[in-house]
């Protein structure tokens, strides 16, 4: 059995990855695309539809670390979180849209003189546009939380209109299913206003209704 080597510190951890962070983001911020699509995520209707255009697809790199306090009294940071998530499209044909997705989420504080990892994810998705009016998803992935597990989303949307689109979405896991979700945007002024509506669906019944107004001014 080798010996583990030692961790850094977090202040060490944390000041290498707010520099790190602080000369890449400028390069970065550019590449914000204005749609991808993105394995697991909680896609608002509005999302949804833009993936469905075949000039979508970009890189997407986003990243938060905090330092807060555990007590209002406590003097100075004592505790870290960071998170990366990256996300990669691309064509793959005409009609297929393809994604890689990697998320790190971790956790650092003094007594422990170093970084857990909380949560990691790696993802991989693709969508098949069918027709013009319909398209498939589906999303398979390996999630550590910090139990592994495996994931898969399958996502079914129909534009029974152009001014009209719905979904319905499917999650689980080799745990057993996770939520369905299903949602819709209708426009009411030709992309100018728009409804939004979806609700979910878990193991405790519905949950996570939304609805919201959308204007698009020229």
């Amino acid at each position: 059995m080798y010996p583990r080597p030692a961790l850094p510190s977090w202040h060490r951890l944390a000041s290498a990855i707010v520099l790190g962070l602080a000369f890449a983001g400028a390069s970065w911020a550019d590449s914000r695309p204005a749609c991808k699509l993105d394995p697991f995520a909680m896609q608002a209707p509005a999302d949804r539809e833009l993936v469905l255009h075949k000039s979508c697809g970009k890189e997407h790199l986003g990243w938060r670390v905090e330092a807060p306090r555990p007590a209002p009294n406590h003097i100075g940071p004592s505790l870290v979180r960071a998170q990366v998530e990256s996300v990669a499209s691309r064509s793959l044909l005409s009609d297929v849209l393809g994604s890689v997705k990697f998320g790190w989420t971790g956790r650092g504080d003094d007594l422990r003189q170093g970084v857990r990892t909380e949560r990691a994810l790696l993802a991989a998705g693709a969508m098949l546009r069918t027709t013009e009016a319909w398209s498939l998803q589906v999303d398979v992935g390996r999630e550590i939380t910090p139990a592994v597990q495996q994931r898969a989303t399958l996502v079914g949307q129909w534009h029974p209109t152009r001014m009209a689109l719905l979904f319905a979405e499917w999650t689980g896991s080799d745990q057993g299913a996770e939520y369905q979700r299903v949602g819709a945007r209708w426009w009411v002024v030709s992309r100018r206003l728009a409804v939004d509506l979806s609700a979910r669906y878990d193991p405790q019944g519905w949950d996570g209704h939304f609805f919201g107004l959308t204007l698009h001014l020229p």
